[in-house]
């Protein structure tokens, strides 16, 4: 669907404006798509896909690395961001000054020549030229397409030839796990002039697709969106699905201005099988909650006496140990012990 036929201002119930991304893709402030459930009524929080099979990996550390060698790197090269850096004052300055020095040191050169990619590769397949512009994400604006991407895109439209598109980036919901993304392509795969089976689920990748974690984490994405259903997002509706191959999807892997393009195939299987863990994964803590136990205090700047931590005390645990203290230190008196008895009565009441 093209951004001129969406209805950028839709009002939902209640007569709130809902707010709507680059794409049409109804969000919250979470980013995740807003989907409406099938039978009608309000709209329910679904998790990306991206996110969803995050939970199969448990170690982010090379991730988290891999992030601060680009602040790091953001910051040795820029010396307005150093300078701010040096005398930055609180943590939500100091976390602006990150981010920027992160794409300022090349975080997100791989992230957004993937995503212009996939953007001139779904306008060539809808039949349409290939753009002179692309939307940033990041930015929040359009820049130029430059020469480099030519020459991949001619690689893909020549490898991609045995495919015929069905769905170019439409957006798919899978109502059992909750979650929705957009596969790029679902397509038949013709071989010698032949259909193979049913439609695929096609994704293009202009990353690293064969080094750990990527077989499994492509797998696991393309096996959820095998068993979505097509979402309108601009009617807010479910399309009927086509019945799609659950055995095999196909990786269009695209590497960065590589001008070579391969197809590799997927064990939908497999990555079905890790979907379920994923959601064990995610729903393993949901519910959880740790009760107070009733024996915490509030203190002033001075500590108070053993006589003030009487009327502290929330209950008779709490007493107890106070009654014990000032036996120890040789303050049990009988004052004291009246004004124990005293508060007991008092937590005695407010607990029925």
């Amino acid at each position: 669907m093209s951004t001129t036929e969406i209805d950028w201002d839709v009002t939902v119930a209640g007569g709130d404006i809902a707010e709507r991304d680059h794409f049409g893709v109804i969000r919250n402030g979470n980013n995740q798509p807003m989907i409406m459930p099938a039978g009608g009524g309000k709209r329910v929080a679904y998790q990306r896909v991206t996110n969803f099979i995050d939970h199969l990996e448990d170690n982010r550390e090379g991730l988290r690395i891999w992030t601060e060698r680009h602040v790091l790197r953001g910051l040795r090269d820029c010396d307005d961001l150093k300078a701010e850096w040096l005398n930055a004052e609180t943590d939500r300055d100091l976390t602006s000054i990150a981010l920027r020095a992160a794409r300022f040191g090349g975080r997100d050169i791989e992230q957004e020549w993937g995503s212009m990619m996939h953007e001139v590769t779904a306008a060539m397949d809808r039949g349409e030229m290939m753009p002179r512009q692309w939307f940033n994400e990041n930015i929040k604006d359009y820049q130029r397409v430059p020469p480099e991407a030519k020459r991949d895109a001619d690689a893909y439209h020549l490898a991609t030839r045995c495919l015929r598109h069905h769905l170019v980036e439409q957006m798919h919901v899978h109502d059992g796990y909750r979650i929705a993304g957009t596969p790029d392509r679902v397509s038949t795969y013709r071989k010698m002039g032949k259909a193979q089976g049913k439609p695929k689920i096609v994704d293009l990748k202009t990353g690293k697709v064969f080094e750990r974690p990527g077989p499994r984490m492509i797998e696991a994405q393309l096996g959820g969106y095998s068993e979505s259903v097509p979402y309108d997002v601009q009617a807010e509706v479910r399309l009927e699905a086509m019945g799609y191959d659950k055995k095999m999807g196909i990786v269009v892997h695209l590497p960065m201005m590589s001008r070579s393009c391969e197809l590799v195939s997927a064990d939908l299987a497999k990555g079905r099988a890790d979907l379920k863990i994923a959601a064990a994964k995610r729903d393993k803590g949901r519910g959880r909650k740790l009760m107070p136990m009733g024996r915490g205090v509030e203190l002033n700047e001075a500590a108070p006496s053993l006589h003030e931590r009487i009327t502290l005390a929330c209950n008779a645990d709490a007493l107890r140990d106070v009654w014990l203290e000032a036996k120890s230190a040789g303050e049990l008196t009988e004052d004291f012990k009246a004004a124990c008895l005293e508060r007991r009565q008092q937590l005695a009441r407010t607990s029925k």
